[in-house]
């Protein structure tokens, strides 16, 4: 783990900060601990590996955050882990641990989290006919488990910002575990400009996220219905002959048009 070398000091800079930070004491590790195995996704805003503690070799996902302006890091960091830990039962049941940036060794801050053996609803897609457990039941499972978190979220007047297929887990009973709530929060110009040109984000984009207005509960409940409609014909390309065209799709949704249903979905 070459580039995450840690004399692992808690510096705070403040007060507020110290105590906010001290709320997450039994959270937070060293990132020594930990070794790289696989380089899972990057973006400007974060990167995404799947690493091993070195004591007990389970496996976590660490999520680290980049890019991201030092004078507002430690705020936001701090106020996105509390809002995690406060909907943990929600996101991924629990956050594992938390690593606090250290700027001067150029350690980003970073977010923990015990690996999903069953990885994400896009892999179930893509792979679905492996997984024996995949059927018409457990289709409506996965959806009445996302309605569930996003009824609980909206209520408590959050926004998720970035609900995907990939960013939605699968427990060992593969019931969905919703990931990257509150990562919105990190978005910048640049983060914005970059997952509209990636296909896998750019699906999920309402109307209002094209026209570069900021993400919304509305925005959720648009992406949800992409989601849903992936689960329920088994395609995650859904806009046919334009599924790659980011231009062609943006056009078709900005005139009001919607994907094709395919008849077989029951009760549509």
């Amino acid at each position: 783990m070459e580039n995450f070398q840690l004399n692992f000091h808690f510096i705070f800079e403040n007060r507020q900060t110290s105590q906010m930070w001290s709320s997450f004491l039994i959270y937070i590790v060293n990132p020594n601990d930990f070794q790289i195995k696989e380089n899972l996704s990057n973006s400007s805003t974060s990167n995404t590996f799947l690493v091993i503690q070195n004591d007990t070799h389970d496996q976590y996902v660490m999520k680290t955050f980049n890019n991201i302006d030092k004078s507002i890091i430690e705020d936001k960091f701090v106020n996105v882990c509390s809002k995690l830990k406060k909907n943990s039962y929600l996101c991924f049941k629990n956050i594992s641990y938390i690593s606090k940036p250290d700027f001067d060794n150029k350690i980003p801050p970073a977010i923990y989290t015990l690996y999903a053996q069953n990885k994400s609803l896009k892999n179930l897609l893509e792979q679905r006919n492996t997984y024996n457990e995949y059927d018409e039941t457990q289709k409506y499972i996965i959806l009445y488990g996302i309605i569930k978190f996003l009824k609980h979220f909206h209520h408590d007047n959050q926004i998720h910002g970035r609900l995907k297929l990939s960013n939605i887990l699968l427990d060992d009973n593969f019931y969905p575990m919703i990931t990257d709530p509150f990562i919105n929060e990190f978005d910048t110009e640049k983060s914005h400009l970059e997952q509209e040109k990636n296909i896998d984000c750019f699906i999920y984009f309402s109307p209002e996220l094209i026209n570069n207005q900021p993400p919304s509960q509305m925005s959720d409940i648009y992406a949800f219905g992409i989601i849903a409609l992936q689960v329920l014909s088994n395609k995650i390309d859904i806009y046919d002959d334009i599924s790659n065209d980011i231009e062609q799709i943006k056009n078709y949704v900005l005139n009001e048009n919607k994907p094709t249903i395919p008849h077989e979905i029951p009760g549509i």
